[in-house]
């Protein structure tokens, strides 16, 4: 994914580089929540249900790196399907 950022040599989000962009790292990773998460949002769909995941530097200590490692859950979780 590298040079999909706004500039065509700028790394992806979540990439090398990119942390101190965004503010370094995740201070507290809780890959069991961010599953969670995923599954539950996940299911929602099936059952004709929206889904809004609200995100706070309490959750993992950056916003930016939780959505993106929460995207990459899901989107594995996708894959896996």
């Amino acid at each position: 994914m590298a040079g999909s950022g706004a500039n065509s040599s700028d790394p992806a989000p979540g990439e090398a580089g990119q942390g101190d962009l965004f503010g370094g790292r995740l201070v507290d990773p809780d890959p069991d929540a961010r599953g969670g998460i995923a599954t539950a949002a996940g299911e929602a769909p099936k059952s004709a249900r929206e889904v809004l995941i609200i995100v706070n530097n309490e959750a993992e200590g950056s916003v930016p790196l939780g959505i993106v490692a929460l995207a990459r859950h899901m989107a594995s979780e996708a894959g896996a399907s």
